[in-house]
C-alpha cells in the first residue's frame, strides 16, 4: 500500500467506517500529536459525526495556501530536517533498519527538541539522536519492549507513508481551506512541550489566534512536556471528564 493511501481523507474515511460499524452516530474524539491532527481533520470533514474534540499538543491551524505545515517546517529548518528526509522512499527505512525497533522508538519518543532533528548531509537522522541513559518516570522499559515488538512486526512504513502523503493531503483539502471548527473543543498543551514552543504556537494559542478558527474553544496548559497524557494522566483525565460533563446532554 503506497503513501497515496495515507492521506487525511483516507484516514478520516477509516474512522467514519469504524463509527458506522459500531453504530455510533456521534463520538467524543480525543487525539494526541498525529492523532490530534487527524481529529481536527475529522471535525473539518464530518462535524456531524463529532460531539466534541479534545486535542493534546497540536492545535488546529488553517490550511496554508503555500503548502503543508510539514513543507513549511522543512523550509524553515532545511533539507536535513527529518520531515524532508522522510519524503525519500527507502532512505528512512534504511536508516531505521540499522537499529532495533525499540531503539528507534526510544530515540524519537525521548527526544527533547524536535526542532533539532536536522541532520547534516553526511549523516542520517538517527545518527544525531541519542538514547538517554535513564528513562523519565512516565515510561518504562516494559513499555518500550511492548511498543518495539509491535513495530518489529509491522515495520515503520505506515508512519513514514503518513509523512509522505502530507503534500497530497494538502492538495486534497483545498475545499476546506477556510472552514472553521464549530463544535466544542478543548486544547491541552504542555508548558515544556516542544510543539507548544515551536515558532508562533504559544502566541497563537493564548492570544486568540486559534479561537478565530475554533470559536467554541477552551484552552488548558499543563506543567508537562509533549506526552502530557503519560506525564500527567490524572490531570488530563480530570480535564477530559470536566469538559465532557460541561456539554449539554443533547444537541
Amino acid at each position: 500500500m503506497g503513501s497515496e493511501n495515507y492521506t487525511a481523507l483516507d484516514i478520516v474515511g477509516d474512522i467514519i467506517g469504524l463509527l458506522d460499524a459500531l453504530k455510533v452516530r456521534q463520538a467524543f474524539v480525543v487525539g494526541h500529536d498525529w492523532g490530534a491532527i487527524i481529529a481536527w481533520h475529522l471535525c473539518l470533514f464530518r462535524q456531524d459525526r463529532v460531539r466534541a474534540i479534545v486535542a493534546l499538543s497540536v492545535p488546529f491551524t488553517p490550511r496554508r495556501p503555500e503548502g503543508s505545515e510539514f513543507k513549511y517546517a522543512g523550509s524553515v529548518y532545511g533539507e536535513g530536517y527529518y520531515v524532508r528526509r522522510f519524503q525519500e522512499p527507502g532512505r528512512a527505512e534504511a536508516d531505521f533498519g540499522r537499529f532495533t525497533a525499540k531503539t528507534v522508538l526510544k530515540k524519537f519518543i525521548l527526544l527533547q527538541n524536535y526542532n533539532a532533528i536536522c541532520a547534516p548531509t553526511n549523516k542520517e537522522i538517527l545518527d544525531i539522536l541519542e538514547v538517554p541513559k535513564t528513562l523519565p518516570p512516565w515510561v518504562t522499559e516494559e513499555d518500550f519492549d511492548y511498543m518495539g515488538l509491535q513495530f518489529q512486526r509491522s515495520g515503520f512504513i505506515g508512519p513514514l507513508n503518513y509523512y509522505r502523503a502530507t503534500e497530497l493531503s494538502w492538495r486534497l483539502t483545498a475545499p476546506w481551506a477556510k472552514q472553521s471548527i464549530r463544535i466544542p473543543a478543548l486544547y491541552i498543551g504542555g508548558e515544556q512541550d516542544v510543539v507548544y514552543h515551536s515558532p508562533g504556537v504559544k502566541k497563537y494559542v493564548l492570544t486568540g489566534g486559534m479561537q478565530k478558527h475554533v470559536p467554541h474553544l477552551h484552552v488548558v496548559v499543563l506543567a508537562s512536556g509533549h506526552f502530557m497524557h503519560e506525564e500527567k494522566p490524572n490531570e488530563v483525565n480530570e480535564h477530559l471528564m470536566n469538559f465532557f460533563a460541561s456539554l449539554p446532554s443533547k444537541l
